[in-house]
Parts: C-alpha cells; sequence; structure tokens
C-alpha cells in the first residue's frame, strides 16, 4: 500500500510536469521553390532556442514546439533563410535560392565568393537566363547579359559561333576573345573546324542546358589569377551538379523555325530589273555615243531583250526566283534528358541531348549529340574526389561565303544570277548564266560538298583533401581530346570541279591537351572580425596538335564522294605542332569586421610561345572595396541598404596568336630543278613576349529601397608592348618579323540596374538595364608610322576602329555624276574661297582621309522577366547607339547600272538621279560608265545604331496538384524567340556587326531569327 502510494505521487509530479511544459509536434515536408523536390539536411530551429531538428532524405521533419513559442526558422546553405508562424500542426516549407544582392554566392576565380566581399568587377548569368534562350551556341547566350561585353551575331550558317568583346579591343594581332574556364579548366578555344567558312570552338560542344552559371571576370582583380589569357576577360562556366535528395529527371523537346533576322538586299521584279538596265543602256547611249532620247531607248530594249534572250515577260516571276529555289525555313529540333540527385556521400547529374538544325540556305546544316556525367563523392572528413566526362559529335555541311565565292547562294543571288534569267529554260533544262561562265546553283544543288565531323571527349577529376579546419588541398586534372575531320569535294558535272575533272581534299587534325592544377586553400578568423583567405597553387598544361591533308583530282563519277575515287593524287601534307605552360599563383584575400576589404593576387606564366629571353611573365592585382553601408553613421540612412566602394588596379596578360612567332623557322620542299631543301622562312625573335594590359578601375555599388540595386564602374585599360608585324628591308629576303612594339587605352563606364518592380506571391517583375560606353585609342605604333589596311587605318591618336577612305560629297545636281571632296593633308579645302568645300567627279583627285569610327558611342540591353501564376514571361532587348559601318558589299550592288549582268536590288531603284530627280541620293544610271561613282568612299557609310528584340520567352507550367497526381513534378509548355524583331538605319544587312563597326564576311548569311516551341517534364 505504502509503495502504491509513493507510485502514484511520482506518477502526480510527472504529469504536473508535463502539463507545467506542454508542448506540440509539428511536422512537414520542405521543398525546393524551384523545381518542388524535397530537401534533405535543412536546419529547422525553434526560434530563441536551442530546440532543432533537421529534414531527413525525403525532406520531412518533425519537431517539439513548446507552448509560448509558434516561430520556426528554415535554413541551408544557398537558400533564403525563412522564419515562418506555426499555426497548426503541419508546416510546409517552399525554400527559394537566394536572391540577387549582396549575400548572393559567386563562382570566382579558384573558388567562390559572397557578391558583398568581392573587391573585383563581375557579371554573373544563370541557369534560367540561359535556359530561356533556344540558342545553339553558349556565346550567343550571352548577348545582353552584362553591362561592357558586347556579343556580334554569329553568321547565319548554322553551328557558328557569336564574337565576344569584354570592354574593348586590347590587341590588333592577337586574340581578342574572353579566356573560357569550364569547371575550373581553361580552354583552347579556338576554331576548330577545317572549313573556311565555319567557326566551332571547343564552346559548341557544350549543351546550353548543361550550364549552372556563368561568371564574367571583367577587371584585373576578377582576372589577374588567369595571368597570361586574361586581357581581354574571363568567362567562367560551371556545368550543373547533383544535389542530395530524390533523383530529378528532366526532358525537354523542342521544335522550331528559322529565317534571316534582316531581308538582305531585297530583289527587284524581272520587270523592274529589266527597266532599270534599259534605262542605264539607254544613258550610255545617249551620253557617251551621242544618240537621241528616243533613239537610244528603242536601242536600248531592243539590244537588253536581245541580250537577256532567256527572258519572257510573259514567264511568271517565280520562274526567276533565285532566293526562292536556294533559300528555305530553316528547322531546329532538339531532345535533351538529365538526371541529378544523390545523397549526402554521393552526388550526380547525368544528361543527353540532341540537336539537329537546318540552315535557311539549302545545303547548310549542323548537327550535335551530346552526352555528360558529373560525379561528385565525400568519402570521409578528409577526402572529397569526383569526375566529370563529356562526349559530343558535331557534324556540319558548310556553304563557302567568306570573300565573294559564286557557289554562295547569298553574293549569286545579289550578284550574277540576275532575275532575267530564268532557273530552267522553257523545254525544262537548267538555263545557262549570262556574263560568262558562272554556276547555275539549281543545277548544282547537291554536287559539291563541304563537310565538317567533328569528335570532343573532356575528362576531369579531383581530388580534395580537408587537412584540418579551414585548410584544404585540391587537384584537378584533365584530359581534353579533339578529332577532327574535314572534307571538300567538287563534282565533275560542277563548274569548280569541271576543270579539274572532280577534286577532293580530305584534312584530319588531332588535338590532345592535358592539364593539372594544384590549389593549397587557408582561411582563417581572428577573433571574430578579421578573416583571412590565403590561397597558393601550381599549374602546367600541354597542348598538342597533329594535322595531315591530302588531295587528288580525276574522278570517274559521283558515286563516291571522296579521296580514295581519285585517280590522281596532287598533294599531301603533314605538321604537328605543340604548346606549353606552367604557372605559379597565389591570392590573399582580407576583411576586417565585413566592412573593409583587400585582395592582392600573383600569377607568374612561362609559355613556349615566348622568346627564351622573355619566357616568364609576370602578372598581379591590387585591390580594394569599403562597405560603407555598414558603418556607424549610416543607420539612420534606411533607404540604403548596402552601398559599396571598390577599386582595383592589376596587369594581365595576351600571348601571341602564333605558336612560334618568336622563332626562327625553315620551310622544306622542292628547290631549284625539284631538288629537295630547306629555306630560312622567319626571322627569330627571342625578346618577343606577352602584351601586357595594365587596368586601373573604381566602381560604386548600392541596394537603395529593398529592390533597387545599381552599380556604376570606371575603367582604364592600358596595353602595351603590342604584338604587331614590324617590316624590314626586302633585300633580307623577309617580309616582317613579330615584335611588341605598340600601345593602346580604352577607357569606359559600365552601368548597371536591377530593379525589383513588383514581388508577391501571385506577380512578379524584375527589370535589368546595362549601359556601356567604351573609347579606344591607340597611343603607340612602329617609328609612328599609319598602318593602312583597307577599310581601316590604324593611326596614332585615333580609334583602332578608324574607317578611311574617300570623302563622298554626293550627287552632282546638274548631270547626276558622283562627287569627292578633294583633301589636303585630309582636310577639305576651299581654294576659290567662294564658301564651298572643292569637289571632284575624278576619283584620282580623291584623297583618303578618316571619314568614320566604328565604335558605338553606347551599347546596352533591357531584359524583364515576369511571372503572373503559372505564367512566366521574359524578353530582352539590345541596342547600340552611334558608330559607323562600312558596308563592303554596297560596292558590288550599288553599281549605278555599270555592269549589264549583276541582279537589281530594291535599294537601288528608291533614289537616282533623273532630270525630274535632281536631288537624288544615288547617282545617274548609266552603262559602262568611266565615272567610276561606285568606288568605295564615305557613300558606303550607314549609322550602326539599331533596337532589336534579342530574345522573348513565353511559358506556361502546370498546376502543381495536377501533375503530382501523376507523379510529376513540373511539366512546362513554352514559346522562346531569338532576334525576332530590328530596328536599324541600315536596310539591307544585319546591324549587330562585328566590333569593328563593319560587314567584314561581305555576304555571309546574317543571322537568323528563329522562333521555338517546347515541352519540359520533370518528374
Amino acid at each position: 500500500m505504502k509503495k502504491s502510494l509513493v507510485s502514484m505521487l511520482i506518477l502526480f509530479f510527472i504529469g504536473l510536469q508535463s502539463i507545467l511544459a506542454q508542448s506540440r509536434e509539428v511536422t512537414g515536408v520542405v521543398t525546393s521553390a524551384e523545381d518542388g523536390l524535397s530537401i534533405p539536411g535543412v536546419s529547422v530551429i525553434v526560434k530563441g532556442t536551442t530546440i532543432g531538428t533537421s529534414t531527413d532524405f525525403d525532406g520531412k521533419y518533425s519537431i517539439n514546439v513548446p507552448d509560448g513559442e509558434n516561430v520556426l526558422v528554415f535554413s541551408f546553405v544557398g537558400m533564403t533563410t525563412q522564419e515562418l508562424t506555426v499555426t497548426g500542426s503541419t508546416l510546409n516549407v517552399a525554400m527559394e535560392n537566394e536572391s540577387i544582392g549582396v549575400e548572393e554566392v559567386m563562382i570566382v576565380a579558384y573558388g567562390t565568393a559572397k557578391k558583398s566581399s568581392f573587391t573585383g568587377s563581375a557579371a554573373q548569368v544563370k541557369a534560367d537566363e540561359l535556359a530561356s534562350k533556344p540558342v545553339v551556341s553558349v556565346t550567343q547566350a550571352m548577348a545582353g547579359m552584362a553591362s561592357g561585353v558586347e556579343v556580334s551575331s554569329g553568321s547565319g550558317q548554322p553551328g557558328s559561333a557569336s564574337s565576344i568583346r569584354i570592354r574593348g579591343i586590347g590587341s590588333i594581332n592577337s586574340s581578342n576573345e574572353p579566356l573560357y574556364v569550364v569547371d575550373g579548366v581553361a580552354l583552347t578555344n579556338d576554331n576548330i573546324s577545317l572549313g573556311s567558312s565555319s567557326s566551332l570552338g571547343a564552346l559548341s560542344s557544350l549543351n546550353p542546358n548543361d550550364i549552372e552559371s556563368m561568371t564574367i571576370l571583367k577587371d584585373a582583380a576578377a582576372a589577374a589569377l588567369y595571368g597570361s589569357r586574361a586581357a581581354n576577360g574571363v568567362v567562367l562556366i560551371t556545368t550543373k551538379r547533383g544535389k542530395a535528395g530524390k533523383t530529378q529527371f528532366t526532358v525537354k523537346s523542342e521544335m522550331g523555325f528559322s529565317d534571316f533576322a534582316v531581308k538582305t538586299l531585297e530583289l527587284a521584279s524581272p520587270k523592274e530589273a529589266f527597266d532599270y538596265k534599259v534605262l542605264g543602256y539607254k544613258n550610255y547611249l545617249v551620253e557617251y555615243k551621242g544618240m537621241s532620247e528616243d533613239a537610244a531607248q528603242a536601242a536600248a530594249v531592243s539590244d537588253i531583250g536581245g541580250y537577256f534572250s532567256q527572258y519572257d515577260p510573259n514567264r511568271p516571276d517565280s520562274d526567276y526566283d533565285w532566293d526562292d529555289a536556294l533559300f528555305r525555313t530553316g528547322t531546329t529540333k532538339n531532345v535533351e534528358f538529365s538526371a541529378a540527385g544523390g545523397n549526402e556521400k554521393t552526388k550526380f547529374f547525368a544528361s543527353l541531348s540532341y540537336l539537329e538544325t537546318e540552315g535557311v540556305a539549302v545545303g547548310s546544316d549542323f548537327n550535335r549529340a551530346s552526352g555528360r556525367l558529373n560525379l561528385d563523392h565525400k568519402a570521409n572528413d578528409l577526402i572529397e574526389f569526383g569526375f566529370s566526362t563529356s562526349l559530343s559529335r558535331m557534324k556540319q555541311n558548310v556553304i563557302p561565303t567568306n570573300g565573294y565565292y559564286y557557289v554562295n547562294p547569298m553574293y549569286a543571288t545579289r550578284t550574277y544570277l540576275n532575275q532575267l534569267t530564268p532557273i530552267k529554260k522553257a523545254d525544262g533544262s537548267y538555263a545557262e548564266v549570262e556574263g560568262g561562265k558562272k554556276p547555275n546553283l539549281v543545277k548544282e544543288e547537291g554536287l559539291n560538298v563541304n563537310r565538317n565531323d567533328i569528335w570532343t571527349l573532356a575528362n576531369q577529376g579531383y581530388l580534395k583533401l580537408n587537412l584540418m579546419k579551414g585548410l584544404t588541398f585540391k587537384s584537378t586534372n584533365s584530359m581534353d581530346f579533339t578529332q577532327m575531320y574535314g572534307s571538300k569535294y567538287w563534282s565533275p558535272k560542277s563548274q569548280d570541279g569541271e576543270s579539274f575533272n572532280g577534286y577532293a581534299y580530305e584534312m584530319n587534325k588531332r588535338r590532345l591537351k592535358l592539364s593539372t592544377s594544384n590549389i593549397v586553400n587557408y582561411t582563417t578568423t581572428i577573433d571574430e572580425i578579421h578573416n583571412i583567405d590565403l590561397l597558393v597553387g601550381y599549374e602546367a598544361e600541354k597542348l598538342q596538335d597533329k594535322m595531315m591533308y591530302a588531295e587528288g583530282k580525276n574522278f570517274p563519277n559521283d558515286v563516291k564522294q571522296s579521296l580514295d575515287v581519285a585517280a590522281k593524287p596532287t598533294g599531301a601534307y603533314f605538321n604537328a605542332d605543340g604548346d606549353r605552360m606552367q604557372s605559379i599563383l597565389s591570392r590573399f584575400n582580407y576583411n576586417y569586421d565585413n566592412k573593409y576589404y583587400a585582395s592582392f593576387s600573383y600569377r607568374t606564366d612561362a609559355s613556349s610561345r615566348l622568346g627564351s629571353n622573355n619566357r616568364w611573365g609576370h602578372f598581379y592585382s591590387v585591390s580594394g572595396s569599403w562597405r560603407i553601408s555598414s558603418e556607424p553613421f549610416m543607420d539612420d540612412i534606411t533607404f540604403v541598404n548596402d552601398w559599396k566602394l571598390r577599386a582595383s588596379y592589376g596587369a594581365n596578360g595576351t600571348l601571341p596568336s602564333s605558336w612560334t612567332g618568336a622563332y626562327g623557322l625553315y620551310s622544306f620542299g622542292q628547290d631549284y630543278n625539284g631538288v629537295p631543301g630547306a629555306t630560312y622562312s622567319q626571322i627569330a625573335n627571342p625578346d618577343l613576349q606577352w602584351e601586357k594590359n595594365n587596368t586601373f578601375s573604381v566602381a560604386t555599388e548600392a541596394r537603395l529601397f529593398e529592390f533597387l540595386n545599381v552599380e556604376i564602374e570606371y575603367y582604364n585599360r592600358k596595353t602595351s608592348d603590342l604584338l604587331l608585324q614590324v617590316p624590314v628591308t626586302r633585300t633580307s629576303g623577309f617580309g616582317y618579323y613579330w615584335d611588341n612594339v605598340g600601345e593602346m587605352t580604352n577607357k569606359g563606364i559600365e552601368v548597371s540596374i536591377t530593379s525589383t518592380n513588383i514581388q508577391n506571391d501571385d506577380f512578379s517583375w524584375t527589370t535589368r538595364l546595362n549601359l556601356a560606353h567604351n573609347k579606344n585609342t591607340i597611343d603607340k605604333l612602329e617609328g609612328g608610322d599609319n598602318v593602312d589596311t583597307f577599310p581601316y587605318i590604324l593611326r596614332e591618336g585615333e580609334s583602332f576602329n578608324s574607317i578611311y577612305m574617300r570623302d563622298w560629297a554626293g550627287v552632282n545636281p546638274a548631270n547626276g555624276h558622283g562627287q569627292w571632296y578633294v583633301l589636303e593633308n585630309e582636310k577639305r579645302v576651299d581654294n576659290d574661297n567662294d564658301g564651298k568645300w572643292d569637289i571632284t567627279e575624278d576619283t584620282r583627285y580623291a584623297d583618303k582621309k578618316i571619314v568614320g569610327d566604328g565604335s558605338p558611342d553606347l551599347t546596352g540591353s533591357i531584359n524583364n522577366s515576369l511571372s503572373y501564376k503559372n505564367f512566366d514571361l521574359s524578353f530582352l532587348f539590345t541596342f547600340k547607339i552611334g558608330g559607323d559601318a562600312y558596308i563592303d558589299p554596297y560596292y558590288s550592288v550599288f553599281d549605278d547600272g555599270t555592269s549589264l549582268n549583276k541582279a537589281v536590288t530594291k535599294a537601288q531603284l528608291k533614289d537616282y538621279w533623273t532630270p525630274a530627280n535632281t536631288n537624288a541620293k544615288l547617282p545617274k544610271v548609266v552603262y559602262s560608265s568611266p565615272q567610276n561613282s561606285s568606288f568605295n568612299s564615305s557613300r558606303r557609310l550607314e549609322d550602326a545604331s539599331y533596337l532589336r528584340l534579342k530574345s522573348i520567352n513565353l511559358g506556361y507550367s502546370l498546376p502543381t496538384e495536377l501533375v503530382s497526381k501523376v507523379g510529376l513534378t513540373n511539366v512546362r509548355f513554352y514559346a522562346s524567340a531569338t532576334n525576332l524583331w530590328t530596328l536599324s538605319k541600315i536596310e539591307d544587312f544585319d546591324p549587330e556587326t562585328t566590333s569593328r563597326g563593319t560587314v567584314l564576311n561581305s555576304f555571309d548569311f546574317p543571322p537568323v531569327k528563329t522562333v521555338t516551341f517546347g515541352l519540359q517534364v520533370k518528374f
């Protein structure tokens, strides 16, 4: 009885204690707001207590919340911490990725950094921004994503890459492309295609949807750790990795349609072309043969009709429509599959993709099949390791477009395939082309072949040792292998191959690159306010190329379009070359109380491309920043959420493009009546070294009113020791040698503004504005001499993009002749003092001057991202204000009627001189005019300003509660487009020209506008 009483008392006090300390159980699931997948390892803590737990493998948690406490704190690395009020027994949470702001973690050189602590200039592009653009190449997706980064459209040739310029032109003869680094390994991104009209780099093999993020490093502080290759900026590309949790599968399918983004030189109708040629011939007979107007008109109609005997005005215009026969609506098909997942120890990402593109020009196409596997494993607290492997195959059929190739349909249809020549004769046979022996391209369709077939294999492995708290060692080793095969075939039935009775060449090139990077990193905090990050490392790489080439002619037929059928071999060639580099690097970051930041970096590189006396180069940066908003005097300024000043100065470099430019070389072959021998072919320069870039920049960054991010930066980029070809006396037997002799400066201002206009549960709207201005000046050239490289001139004190040619004075209203200004010392003159500039109609007296500059005054972009419930919309405008474009093809097209055989465009009909139109823009139309009004002059310049709807994407995701019933996470339908609309003063060519402000590739295909429809399913 006594024991029972004691037991009852004990139970009573236990129950009383439970009542006094009553708690309730709360359960739930934590998922990612981005993809709906569960997140294991999320910390769940009762706010203000030490009571906590974490989510399990399925993202589930259970926690006892004491009475009086009702707020749970959810936190996870890389995601925004959330504090939520408990209102019941269940609380499910969707965690957001860290928003763009000062605490955002960025990928930077050899590691990561918070935006708030980073002292350099960098811009980040994330996976969702890349995925919304239907592009073939990664470089195309960079357009408009960052201030100071100019992306010029690549050719409309399927698979062609874009050109990237960061903060202007820093080199004259070496590359101006940035360095690309994928998952910590630097790429050799030169052209790996073997055709002259194709541009495929190593990045062409990379599926844009495999990319997690890209960081563009723009100043010396950001890029100096890459030393000798970083003068033009660095683009860091990070591919997707797996995350702990359930495996997520993604399937994506797209179908797109393409056309040229601009209507290049729209053609006149056959009747308009006939009348134009009659007018030109009539004016010729009147002006140079002394005939009357009526007699000349009658003779012109008769002679032109007789010359174009195949032209029949009663036949439909479609019989003369070469454009319709040689161009088509391009198509794009893309299918992708990926899987990502893992657990706390092992994570993986795997993908497969297939892309197939038919070009707008008949006979051009590109396809790419690629696969990737990224694997990461944490063996224990000491050892982590992983590897990545990717394999791709690219096949490309190319139409030659560089220069003025007869087989280029863009050139052909705007010149010799005129509208008065039918595609076929009335009897159904193919027509012969007037004006000399030129091919009927419809007849020759499929006879000739220009093909690239490229395999790329990239393997990378890393080992990371966590040696002690804050001290790590990471070794990354890679092997990149590229096998390039190019072939050309000219059928004996084609005009190109007729004189050879068929011709073929085949070229094989193998590239192997090995690299190793070994980095020791130490981080520590002293007294909770001194934060130190120290990095030292050693790197080395080896690049080897081997190429074999053979050609032959005399083919019996077209049964087999390959070299082994050729009856007569005509040549063979073999070359093996290599490139080596080794580097030592270091960096020291210091931050005092998250308020004052300083960073120092130093790297030394040795390259086999340099002369023996200057093999090692030394590169460094010093940078710092002050987080003003952390100062006590800012406490009462509530609208300033964050404010930072930063500045940097540093040196980096550019390697010579030539692997052997510093060496004395011999060439071997047959000399003197077929006797084999060797000749000295290049002068050595043992003092040849890197081009040096010294860059100073100062910037301010601020977040205002909780929704506005503003960044303004000024930079001064000085290039010295420019790599130039220095002329030598011809009596030496050589033309030039390589030396470091020039200097150049780029100065500019960049502005970036991001505004979160609206943000609530149903609707969000974000706008980003990028602006940039860059001024380029050549400071020094060899001997101070000008270098005339038509249509440009390199001159001290002037822009690299200075356009140099005759100064067009317009049309003489009295007679319709073209006129040019008379120049003395490149200045207009008024020798007779009549208040008017002296002009001439004779090109012999028309000297040259700098008539324009291809550099724009301002470049920029406006990007908007909106979402409403299950709908999402984003659209990007890019623009350029100012700058001149020299349109080289105008010389061939705007001949003012001089040529009888050329096609006639709509532009030629718009405003030419007649007695009734004396204030015309174009001269009088005269066949075989000796006046040469079509000569290259400032007449060919256009204002290169434009506004372009670069990309637009509209999507709809099915409701989660609907798709979850069938086991899916997300189902999204979308439509997207690129280069959809363009506003420009240039009517006949694409305004998004190269960074030198000219259409360099003559009648190259303009970029395409593509409309794509797609479906993405996640489960």
